[in-house]
Order: C-alpha cells, then sequence, then structure tokens
C-alpha cells in the first residue's frame, strides 16, 4: 500500500510539473499562437509581410528562448535534479539564454523562412518532386532545431560551435534522429489536429522532455564508443 501511495505521489508531482511549465511557456508563446491562428483560419488575409513581420519579431524574442526555457527544464528532469518553484525556474532558464537565444532564432527564422516558402511556391506551381524533396529538407531541420536546443541547454558552447555540433548530432545516429521526428511530428499532430487541450497543458513538455531523453541518451553513448 505504501509503494502505490509513493507512485501515485510520483506521478501527480510529474502532472503538475510537467502542467505548469508548459502552461507558463504556452502562455509566453500567445501571441504567436495568435498569428499562426490567424494565417490560418482567419477569412480576412492581411497579407503575407505582415505575418513575416509579426515572425520576425515573435520568433527570435519569444518562441525560441521561450523554447529554450522549457528545453532547460526538462533537462533537470531528465538529469534528476531538485528545482525550485517551477515559475522561478523556467524564468530564470529563460532570461539567463536570453541573449544567445534570440541570435539562435533568428538564424534558424531563415533557415525556416526558406523552407516553408520554397515548399508554398512548388506546392502552387504543382512540383510535387521538388515539393517532397524540401519537405524532406524541413523533416531534417526540425530535428537540427531539437539537437542545436538540447546542446544549447546542456553545453557552453557559443552559437557558432552550437550550429557545428548540433549538425554533427543529428546525423550521426540517424534512428534517434528518426526517433525525435516521429515522437515530435505525432505530438504536434494529435495536439493540433485531435487533442486541441493538449497545447496549453502538455504538448511541450512532453515533446521537451522526450527530445532532450533521446538526446541525452545519444549524447552517452557516443562519449562512451
Amino acid at each position: 500500500m505504501a509503494r502505490f501511495w509513493e507512485t501515485f505521489n510520483e506521478a501527480v508531482e510529474w502532472f503538475i510539473k510537467m502542467t505548469m511549465t508548459n502552461i507558463y511557456w504556452f502562455i509566453l508563446n500567445l501571441p504567436f499562437a495568435f498569428v499562426i491562428f490567424t494565417m490560418i483560419f482567419s477569412p480576412v488575409k492581411i497579407g503575407l509581410l505582415y505575418y513575416l513581420l509579426c515572425f520576425f519579431i515573435l520568433v527570435p524574442l519569444l518562441f525560441f528562448p521561450g523554447t529554450t526555457a522549457l528545453f532547460a527544464v526538462a533537462r533537470d528532469w531528465v538529469l534528476k535534479r531538485e528545482t525550485a518553484s517551477h515559475a522561478t525556474v523556467f524564468f530564470k532558464y529563460f532570461k539567463d539564454n536570453y541573449k544567445k537565444s534570440v541570435i539562435s532564432g533568428l538564424i534558424f527564422m531563415f533557415l525556416w523562412l526558406i523552407i516553408v516558402g520554397d515548399v508554398y511556391y512548388l506546392q502552387s506551381v504543382g512540383n510535387a518532386v521538388f515539393s517532397m524533396i524540401f519537405l524532406i529538407f524541413g523533416a531534417g531541420l526540425l530535428v537540427y532545431t531539437i539537437q542545436f536546443i538540447s546542446l544549447s541547454v546542456h553545453f557552453e558552447m557559443d552559437v557558432k560551435t552550437l550550429l557545428k555540433n548540433a549538425f554533427y548530432f543529428t546525423f550521426r545516429k540517424p534512428i534517434y534522429s528518426l526517433l525525435i521526428f516521429f515522437i515530435t511530428t505525432f505530438l504536434i499532430y494529435v495536439s493540433i489536429a485531435k487533442l486541441w487541450f493538449l497545447l496549453p497543458f502538455f504538448t511541450g513538455s512532453i515533446i521537451a522532455y522526450l527530445s532532450f531523453f533521446i538526446f541525452y541518451r545519444m549524447y552517452l553513448r557516443i562519449k562512451h564508443e
């Protein structure tokens, strides 16, 4: 009976910390989510330049620093480190990594705009072959972005070194990269298409935890080879 209550308390603790951290991340990115929602669902199309301007502002200033803070908290969970209150830890990481995250966010925003812009153009002209090629590049960029963030919260490196090492980690162990890709895309798809309530409460935290967990296992394996 004591073991049951111990397991139950651990489950409740995990539920609370993952939910609360995801809520902080979601609230921080509400402006970004609003722009995405407006772009996809609004019957009034304001214009591509308006959305691009919003992305130029929100991705490096909010989304990337907030996601980096989320991964930093997930790192503490994977390494089983005791932390203070959820809000204190999350916003401390947000503040401490902000400058590097903004620079990184600008770089990755340009990379993603190239991929998304090319896919949009190629699909509009009906070029299915090259569209599929760029979609594959997009899948690789998704894993590369996640590996970059995982590296940035685990090691003290400058942005240039992180970019090189993230490329190495992305392609050094393709099975791990594929696992990160399928888990991330599955959770995003389910959260957007099926279970919207996951977005504000669980999606970000689960992706960050599982992605860093896989990254860390890959890092340990490479280290001992």
